[in-house]
């Protein structure tokens, strides 16, 4: 590459709820946000293109819940449509991939005597 230009903005919120009365005091809220652009110019076809695997939109959103040794959380994360690769003849199409949701959940419960058991789902 002979040229590269670039940029990354990140915006990201936490807040545990402790101002809610009794069991709901360990909720808790999250939210961010990444956008990054950039740009290549490829010497070997001599044309300027994103930089692959590079996912230009990245949200996350999410409830957590924090309290007596159990922590929780259910979370989802968007991806936006990116650049896979970039094939080197000027008429062949670039590949890319589809944006899409994924949603995650993760909880622990850390026990008096020290075990603690961890479960994890998509």
């Amino acid at each position: 590459m002979a040229r590269w230009d670039g940029a990354l903005e990140e915006t990201a919120r936490q807040q545990r709820l402790t101002f809610l009365p009794g069991l709901w005091n360990g909720l808790g809220v999250m939210a961010n946000y990444t956008y990054t652009t950039s740009t290549a110019q490829l010497r070997e076809i001599d044309r300027e293109v994103r930089l692959p695997r590079q996912i230009p939109h990245v949200a996350n959103l999410g409830v957590t819940y924090d309290l007596a040794g159990f922590q929780g959380a259910l979370t989802t994360n968007h991806r936006s449509e990116y650049l896979f690769e970039v094939n080197n003849l000027m008429n062949t199409p670039q590949t890319w991939y589809d944006g899409h949701p994924d949603f995650h959940y993760r909880s622990s419960y850390n026990q008096r005597w020290g075990l603690v058991g961890f479960r994890y789902g998509l």
